[in-house]
C-alpha cells in the first residue's frame, strides 16, 4: 500500500458519520392582511415607477406622487396596477428590461386594491 492509500484509509475511518442535519428552512413568508398604502405599495412605486411616473415629467400624465392618481388607476380595471406589472400584459410597466416587483410585493398591491386601494 503506497502512503496516499494509507493517508486515504485513515481519512475514512477517522470521519464520523453525521447525519445529514439541514437547517430548518421556512417559506418565505408574504403577510398580506395589513397592507398599507404608505408602508407596503408607496415604497414599490417609489422604486419602480417614480423614475417615470412623478412630477411634472409624468409619462402620460400618470403622476405616483399624487394619491388620487395611482388610487384612481388601481381602481380602474384596465390599468388595475398589478395587471400593468403582468409580464403577458400588453400595458407591461415598467418597461421589458426594467426590474419589476418581485411576487410578494405584487401580490401585496393585489390585496391592497380588492381592499378598495385605501390611503392608510
Amino acid at each position: 500500500m503506497n502512503k496516499w492509500s494509507v493517508i486515504v484509509v485513515i481519512l475514512f475511518l477517522s470521519c464520523k458519520h453525521q447525519p445529514d442535519v439541514l437547517p430548518s428552512i421556512q417559506p418565505h413568508s408574504c403577510d398580506t392582511t395589513n397592507v398599507s398604502y404608505a408602508a407596503d405599495i408607496k415604497p414599490v412605486l417609489m422604486q419602480y415607477c417614480f423614475s417615470c411616473h412623478a412630477g411634472s415629467a409624468a409619462i402620460n400624465g400618470f403622476d405616483f406622487a399624487v394619491f388620487d392618481n395611482v388610487q384612481s388607476l388601481a381602481l380602474d380595471p384596465y390599468h388595475y396596477i398589478p395587471n400593468v406589472i403582468d409580464t403577458t400584459s400588453h400595458l407591461r410597466m415598467p418597461p421589458a428590461g426594467y426590474p419589476i416587483p418581485g411576487s410578494c410585493d405584487i401580490n401585496k398591491m393585489r390585496a391592497w386594491v380588492n381592499r378598495g386601494a385605501l390611503n392608510n
